[in-house]
């Protein structure tokens, strides 16, 4: 199973939990990623709920109750009645019922990158060791997932980066090497400014002279004539 080499995390994590709940036979499941500082959901996948069942939860839950103890504590959590657990802090407005709980951390070099979970294991008061089991090897496709986006995205800003740092070193070595040609000319800026003023003013008389001369000359023709 290589479901990290995927290049859509978003179609990777959605792929994972599918497959949670296809393999343990649980009715939902979701996975939510932590932000960098870990204190907030940043992407929250499901999988058993309409869109519209989606949008009037509202916002992704914030790590209160049994979602919180699941990303602090080391251990998956098998529940068989989640209303029962003195950990859960109940269910908001509109959330279907659920009864039943499995859930494992997504960690990957020691990092804590978010938690996925599945409920109401159809056919069985609670899910089993072997439901665990594959819990526990999609969530480290999951975190392989995660740190591999979070890994392009850093390459990505350092690209960027490094290429500003480019531009700005390059206009500072053209910068350079006009003030040592001015340096070898003599001129410092004052100089150099008045040097090219001096330039256009020799250009204009230029041309005002040979402009004047064409005119003498169309006179001297209508003399002639």
């Amino acid at each position: 199973m290589v479901l990290a080499s995927e290049l859509s995390l978003e179609a990777v994590l959605q792929r994972i939990v599918e497959l949670a709940v296809d393999l343990t036979g649980a009715r939902y499941g979701a996975l939510g990623v932590l932000t960098l500082d870990g204190r907030s959901i940043q992407d929250f996948i499901t999988v058993g709920i309409t869109p519209e069942e989606r949008a009037a939860l509202g916002d992704p839950p914030t790590g209160h109750g049994l979602l919180g103890a699941l990303t602090r504590e080391a251990r998956p959590l098998r529940i068989p009645d989640i209303g029962a657990d003195p950990r859960s802090v109940g269910f908001p407005p509109n959330h279907p019922p659920m009864t039943s709980l499995l859930g494992v951390r997504i960690i990957g070099r020691g990092t804590v990158f978010g938690n996925i979970y599945l409920t109401d294991k159809q056919g069985s008061e609670m899910f089993d060791e072997e439901d665990e089991r594959i819990l526990v090897v999609l969530a480290t496709q999951a975190a392989i997932a995660v740190e591999n986006a979070r890994l392009y995205d850093e390459t990505e800003r350092k690209g960027r980066e490094l290429q500003r740092l480019q531009v700005i070193e390059e206009r500072e070595r053209i910068g350079k090497l006009i003030a040592a040609a001015r340096r070898r000319a003599g001129v410092g800026d004052t100089g150099f400014r008045e040097g090219v003023q001096r330039a256009r003013l020799e250009r204009r008389r230029a041309r005002e002279e040979r402009r004047k001369a064409e005119e003498a000359a169309v006179n001297r023709q209508v003399q002639l004539f």
